[in-house]
């Protein structure tokens, strides 16, 4: 079965044949939204990165958008190229009562409220920073009962998450970002099987993708494009 897999992938590359690109939540809508044929996009919903990664390797998945920190080193196999890079922000409701302190938030304040854990594993990079700040609870639940923070409002309601320019959209103006950074930098990364980066096939796929990059950050503030793709793809890339 991975044999007749490598196959049919060999297939897709060489003749343009509906290879296959997918990504982690959040990310795929701006990037794979009216793109060109000869591209078969996924329902970019994934919630970790093992996952992806091994479709990937399996020859099951010919492109992978995944989120930096979390995606692999270069290496013999994968090639790993980098569009973007943006903060992660804390997200609050819009009542919540830290978002009515007039002096200056600090982590402490946070852990007042709970803290929505990412699952143990799913993103490795991202779950170390944020258990670095003191973010450690496997599930949401207040540790003591306050009148002034909690009277009159569901645990949703003072519950903190995290966002980036992505997913903020998402929440339909419920969610907003606290004024306070998390300290973590994301970013949007390509990542293909070596074998393929020269291809034509994926280097109109990156022309592609990078100008989308690039209109993006146009009109979302924190987010940057990194330098140029194909720099870095010829300087990588052996002839």
């Amino acid at each position: 079965l991975n044999a007749e897999r490598k196959v049919h992938q060999l297939y897709r590359w060489n003749q343009g044949k509906l290879p296959r690109i997918d990504a982690v939540y959040g990310v795929g809508a701006p990037y794979f939204e009216g793109l060109s044929a000869p591209w078969v996009c996924g329902p970019a919903n994934f919630l970790n990165v093992s996952y992806p990664l091994s479709l990937l390797k399996a020859s099951i998945l010919d492109v992978w958008l995944g989120c930096y920190p979390d995606v692999p080193e270069d290496n013999d196999e994968l090639l790993v190229i980098h569009l973007t890079r943006y903060p992660s922000y804390f997200l609050v409701d819009q009542m919540h009562p830290l978002l009515s302190r007039e002096d200056e938030l600090i982590m402490d304040d946070l852990q007042k409220f709970p803290v929505l854990s990412l699952p143990d594993g799913a993103f490795p990079k991202i779950q170390h920073h944020l258990q670095g700040l003191g973010f450690q609870r496997s599930t949401v639940g207040a540790i003591r009962h306050e009148v002034s923070c909690w009277e009159g409002r569901t645990e949703d309601q003072v519950t903190v998450s995290y966002g980036t320019v992505h997913t903020i959209s998402n929440f339909g103006g419920a969610k907003v970002p606290l004024p306070l950074s998390t300290g973590l930098t994301v970013g949007d990364s390509l990542v293909v099987d070596r074998r393929f980066a020269d291809s034509d096939h994926f280097r109109r796929l990156l022309i592609n993708l990078s100008e989308r990059a690039r209109a993006l950050s146009e009109t979302l503030e924190d987010l940057e494009c990194c330098s140029d793709p194909f720099d870095f793809l010829s300087n990588t890339i052996t002839p």
